[in-house]
């Protein structure tokens, strides 16, 4: 039987903490058997790695790991900001990932990565994505 797989993405968890959606995110992933995050789990605009790391949010990360999550940066949390703590709320960190339901695979990576390989000469979106 294949696992029941959440994709989450564009958290952007700051240094406020908010049980509200801390409740929410244990209740949403509680219902799944594995996790994916998508990037941008937290934001170096406004916390840094360490900051993040020992936050309140530090209260999803036995959840994270016991859906043996799969983690891949995004724009706003690249994995140079990050260190070996990040094996503290998953189990691998990817650039990519295929998930395999077959007969079908979805190809899941964040979307400024992906926005630059198919557009790599458009001169409007490689402007556009030095915004994000």
């Amino acid at each position: 039987m294949i696992p029941k797989t959440l994709v989450i993405s564009d958290l952007h968890l700051t240094n406020k903490f908010n049980r509200k959606k801390y409740d929410y995110l244990v209740k949403l992933i509680s219902k799944f058997d594995r996790l994916i995050i998508n990037g941008d789990l937290w934001c170096v605009l406004t916390i840094t790695f360490d900051d993040f790391i020992n936050s309140d949010w530090h209260r999803l990360f036995p959840l994270l790991k016991s859906k043996k999550t799969i983690y891949i940066p995004g724009n706003h949390d690249p994995a140079k900001f990050t260190d070996k703590r990040v094996y503290l709320f998953c189990d691998r960190l990817v650039n990519e990932y295929d998930l395999k339901d077959p007969p079908f695979t979805f190809h899941i990576e964040h979307g400024p990565r992906l926005l630059k390989r198919i557009y790599p000469e458009d001169e409007k979106t490689i402007n556009f994505l030095k915004l994000i």
